[in-house]
C-alpha cells in the first residue's frame, strides 16, 4: 500500500536521512522573492539555509522566469508597506490628539506619544530608504545570481511548451492539482503561466 500511496505516508528517519542528504532542491519563484520580503534577520537566515544546501539547488527556468518578473513589484509593494505604516500612525496622531472627541490623550501623555511617533516615522522612512537603495545595488539579486549560476534550467522547446500547455488547460478545466488554483491568482500575458 505504501509503495502505491507514498504520499500518505510519513518517511522513516532513514528515509528522511536519505533524502536530506541525495536530494536535489528545486527553488520556486516565491522563495526568491521572500528575500525582497523579509526582515533582514529573517533574509539571512533563508541565506544560510540556501548556502547549505548549494551543491544540490537547481531553479527552473519557468520559476527563474517569474522571480525575475515580479521583482520589481514585490519591492515596490514593500516601500508601499511603509507608506501605509506611516499614514496609520500619522491617523492614529491625529485621532488621540483631538481635544473634541474622545478617544484623546490627556495633555501630560500627548507629547510623549507625539515624540514616539515621530522617532517611528522617521526609523520607518529611514527603513524604506534603505529597501529602495539596496534595490538599486540589489545585493539579493548577485546573491541569487551567484547561487544558480550553472543550476537554472533552460526551457522548453515550442512542442512541449504546447504539450504541456494543452495538460495545464486540462487541469485547470477539470480542476486536478497541482496548480489549477492558480487561475485565480493572476492574469498573465504568459501563455504557458498555467503549465
Amino acid at each position: 500500500m505504501k509503495s502505491i500511496f507514498i504520499g500518505h505516508f510519513r518517511p522513516s528517519k532513514e528515509e528522511f536521512s536519505q533524502l536530506w542528504e541525495d536530494s536535489i532542491f528545486a527553488v520556486d519563484a516565491n522563495v526568491l522573492l521572500n528575500f525582497y520580503r523579509y526582515s533582514p534577520a529573517a533574509r539571512q537566515e533563508l541565506e544560510k539555509a540556501l548556502i547549505a544546501i548549494k551543491d544540490r539547488v537547481y531553479i527552473p527556468h519557468q520559476a527563474a522566469k517569474e522571480f525575475l518578473k515580479n521583482r520589481l513589484s514585490v519591492t515596490a509593494g514593500q516601500a508601499n508597506e511603509y507608506d501605509k505604516s506611516i499614514k496609520l500612525i500619522n491617523k492614529l496622531l491625529s485621532t488621540l490628539s483631538s481635544k473634541d472627541r474622545h478617544p484623546f490623550l490627556p495633555d501630560s501623555d500627548l507629547p510623549k506619544f507625539v515624540s514616539y511617533s515621530s522617532d517611528l516615522i522617521s526609523i520607518l522612512t529611514t527603513q524604506k530608504d534603505v529597501l529602495l537603495q539596496n534595490f538599486i545595488e540589489d545585493e539579493i539579486l548577485d546573491f541569487i545570481e551567484t547561487l544558480f549560476s550553472g543550476k537554472t534550467g533552460n526551457p522548453f522547446d515550442t512542442e512541449k511548451l504546447t504539450e504541456i500547455e494543452k495538460e495545464g488547460k486540462e487541469h485547470y478545466q477539470r480542476k486536478i492539482p497541482p496548480s489549477y488554483k492558480d487561475s485565480k491568482k493572476d492574469e498573465s500575458d504568459d501563455p504557458y503561466r498555467i503549465c
